[in-house]
Order: structure tokens, then C-alpha cells, then sequence
């Protein structure tokens, strides 16, 4: 065991032990008996040592103390916060403002439906390593009971049949809590499994059935508790979008038993949407005007509307963070460039998007791929603030990349 290791070394060995795997970390932090808040303490402060440097540190650290003897209140923040834009205030307040904005602007709110089933299938992992441990135990009884010499004693017998009655008993419910899950889940598929369009209506319906159905036991009770949040109606907007789009087709344009043949249609689509992206302008550009063509565009229109998406903020977050963490301060005029180069930015992977960027998977159709290319072009074709000189030309592509490097 180790008697005494120092800041640095403990920071070292959480690295390498993350690379070796999920929880290599915990078992690392157990064996050199370090508290994890405290390690990931050091962590933090070698990595600002690092980023700003000893004189600079020791600085930060002494203007963060004069400030916290002021005792600054939220009244001394509240100007600060005043002169942010709607952008920065949106990304901060768990996104309050981005929900705000569609609903002003008459759009549906998606519920991110990732997030709330995820809660339940955390929690039905949790319930399977309980009948695991219920099963260790069964093992356990029956070991010590064939290990017994002479005729076995009562006690052990009870307690093999305990342990067996018990591991059944979790096995089952486990078994028909997964069931229930998989039925919750599929609710808010766009096709049912009779294979016709889904409905909000129909998908509450077949919800609140699941968790009705769960709620008969103890464990159930805990898994329902889970899911409850997702009976409200923003969980279920995309149906709704589908259901509007799709109610104006008439029954000559699908065939005589209109939901079956829709349904088909929704099913077919979201199976080949998640294969091929194409834009539905090229689709539509493609189409032989027949009835066919023009039922399966509407279909590939409200898949493509009805799409469920996670939380705005956290998409945006996830690519700000980062540059965010390296700059500190992001203005919206940096955001606007982040965005131009992220939509000019191949992926670089997925069966679908590998190669291609997001602007081409929105259709749009651009003079450069080069996003410093395009502001280039941008520049020139900007008039001057008075309206009657042209712009300064704009800087070469070399120069622009240079100051990027840099």
C-alpha cells in the first residue's frame, strides 16, 4: 500500500487508469486511499497551474478573494447579466429561452425523450444486478448444502429454498419489467405495432397502460417514478406533426385501406431516412408527378418534421463548451464564425454523414467547401457603411488562416 504519493502522481494515475476503462478510475482512488473530491481537486488545480502559471494563478486566486470580501450580491451581478445577448442568456438558463423563442414563434416543443427513458433504463440496470446477487446467493445456498456431510439440516434447506424463492421471484419481475418498458418505449413510436400511424392520443393512451401495469408491485412502483415525467404532452409533439401532415392526404392517393398502406409508408421512410439524408428538394426534383410520388414526399415531409431531438441547449453546448473552456469569453460574433464552420465541417463518421458536411446534408449549396473561403467572399461583397464606397478588399486566404493558427 502506499504511504505517501503525492498531488501530481495521484493526477497521473487517474489519467492512466481512465484509459484502461469504465470504473478503473474509483478502484485506482481506493487503492491509494484518496478521497475522489479530492483528487479531482488537485485535478483542477494542476490544470489551472498549468493553463495560467504560478504569478498569474496566485493573482486570480487573490482577486477572487477580494471579491468574495465584498460580498457581492445578486443586485451587483444584475447589470452584468443585463448587457448579455438572448444567445448567451439562453445557453445559461437550462434553456428557458430557446423553449420560449419557438413557442413565440408557434413550434412545437419536442420533449427531450432521450433523457426521461434514460432514467428508467439506469434503474433496470441497478434491478439487474439485484437478481444477479440474488442468483450469487442461490449458488451459494445450494454450494453449502452439498458441501454438508450427513443428512442435510433443516436450516440449510430453508435456506436453499429461500434463496431460490427469492431469485425467482426477481428474475420474473425483472422479466416482466423490461416487457412494460419495451411497451412504455414504443408508445412513442411514429407507426404502432399493428402497423398503423400513431397518434398523441393513442400513444398516451398506451403509456399511461404501461405504467398502470408497472405500479402493481414495490419494484414497479420505483420504475414508474422513473417515467412519470414523460406523460406530459411536449413528449409526444412529434406525433402530432405527423399527424397533421399526414391527415391532408386523401384515401385515392394511398390506396383503398388508407392507415394500413400509411402506416407502411411512415415505417418504409423512417427505415430508409436513417440510411440516406438526401435533402426532400432533390427528392421532390426526382419525382414523376404520380400519386404514389406525391403521397410518399408528404410521408418523407412529416418523418423528416416529426424527427425527436435532445435538448437544444445541450446541442449547442456540446460544440461551445470546448472553445469555451479555451477562450473563457465567447462574444456572439465568435459564435456566428463557430457556427460557419461547423456547418462547412465534414463528419467524420456515421453510415450517413461520413465525408459529408452539415450544410450539404440540409441542401444547401454553397460556391467554396472552404468556410475561411467563403467569409473571403463574404467580405468583398459587403458595401461599405456609407452605402457608396465598396469594401476594402478582403485579406488573402493565407493571411486569414495565419491569424487562425495563431
Amino acid at each position: 500500500m502506499v504511504e505517501f504519493i503525492t498531488p501530481w502522481e495521484v493526477v497521473n494515475g487517474m489519467w492512466s487508469a481512465r484509459e484502461r476503462g469504465h470504473g478503473c478510475v474509483s478502484r485506482y482512488l481506493r487503492q491509494v486511499r484518496v478521497p475522489r473530491p479530492t483528487a479531482y481537486r488537485w485535478a483542477k488545480e494542476l490544470r489551472w497551474l498549468v493553463e495560467f502559471g504560478a504569478g498569474e494563478l496566485r493573482r486570480l486566486r487573490a482577486e477572487c478573494a477580494r471579491l468574495r470580501a465584498e460580498g457581492c450580491t445578486a443586485a451587483d451581478w444584475a447589470p452584468v447579466f443585463a448587457t448579455r445577448e438572448d444567445l448567451e442568456r439562453c445557453a445559461c438558463d437550462g434553456g428557458s429561452g430557446v423553449n420560449r423563442a419557438a413557442r413565440d414563434a408557434g413550434l412545437d416543443i419536442q420533449g427531450d425523450l432521450f433523457h426521461g427513458l434514460r432514467d428508467g433504463e439506469a434503474w433496470l440496470g441497478r434491478f439487474a444486478g439485484t437478481c444477479e446477487k440474488r442468483l450469487a446467493a442461490e449458488d451459494g445456498a445450494r454450494a453449502a448444502l452439498e458441501a454438508a456431510e450427513g443428512p442435510p439440516a433443516d436450516a440449510l434447506t430453508r435456506r436453499v429454498e429461500r434463496a431460490v424463492a427469492e431469485a425467482d421471484r426477481a428474475v420474473a419481475e425483472w422479466d416482466r419489467l423490461s416487457d412494460l418498458f419495451a411497451q412504455a418505449r414504443r408508445a412513442f413510436d411514429l407507426v404502432t405495432r399493428e402497423g398503423r400511424p400513431n397518434t398523441p392520443a393513442a400513444a398516451q393512451a398506451a403509456f399511461r397502460a404501461a405504467l398502470a401495469e408497472m405500479e402493481r408491485t414495490a419494484e414497479g412502483l420505483a420504475l414508474a417514478a422513473k417515467l412519470k415525467p414523460l406523460r406530459a404532452a411536449r413528449f409526444y409533439a412529434h406525433l402530432g406533426v405527423l399527424a397533421e401532415r399526414l391527415g391532408g392526404l386523401g384515401l385515392e392517393q394511398v390506396g383503398p385501406d388508407r392507415e394500413a398502406r400509411l402506416g407502411r409508408l411512415v415505417a418504409e421512410t423512417v427505415a430508409w431516412r436513417r440510411r440516406d439524408k438526401d435533402p426532400v428538394s432533390v427528392l421532390r426534383a426526382a419525382s414523376t408527378g404520380s400519386r404514389r410520388d406525391v403521397a410518399e414526399l408528404a410521408v418523407i415531409e412529416a418523418v423528416d418534421r416529426a424527427v425527436r431531438s435532445s435538448s437544444a441547449v445541450e446541442c449547442v453546448n456540446s460544440r461551445i463548451r470546448l472553445v469555451q473552456v479555451a477562450r473563457k469569453r465567447l462574444g456572439e460574433d465568435f459564435v456566428y464564425l463557430l457556427a460557419i464552420y461547423h456547418n462547412m465541417h465534414p463528419f467524420g463518421r456515421g453510415s450517413v454523414r461520413a465525408g459529408k458536411t452539415p450544410a450539404e446534408l440540409a441542401g444547401i449549396k454553397l460556391p467554396t467547401s472552404d468556410w475561411i473561403e467563403l467569409l473571403d467572399l463574404v467580405v468583398a461583397e459587403v458595401p461599405a457603411a456609407n452605402g457608396s464606397e465598396a469594401a476594402p478588399p478582403a485579406p488573402s486566404i493565407a493571411v486569414a488562416r495565419a491569424k487562425t493558427a495563431a
